[in-house]
């Protein structure tokens, strides 16, 4: 972590004020990324599929079920 610049006055002060070390604060931040990332990659995704669909590219059909008797 760089000394003295505005990364670490941050980390410093969301530590403080949350009562945990300053490693965890990045700890929580990192996740809070990755989360977003893998969120963003999954919007994109139904995004991309409804676009699909919308062209006729994909079609969407029921599962096939077992006839009961």
């Amino acid at each position: 972590m760089p000394r003295g610049g505005k990364f670490e006055v941050v980390v410093k002060k969301i530590a403080r004020e949350r009562g945990i070390a300053p490693g965890e604060v990045i700890r929580m931040a990192a996740e809070a990324i990755l989360a977003r990332r893998e969120l963003e990659r999954r919007v994109r995704t139904v995004v991309e599929l409804s676009f699909a669909v919308g062209l006729g590219f994909v079609e969407i059909r029921p599962k096939h079920q077992e006839t009961r008797q």
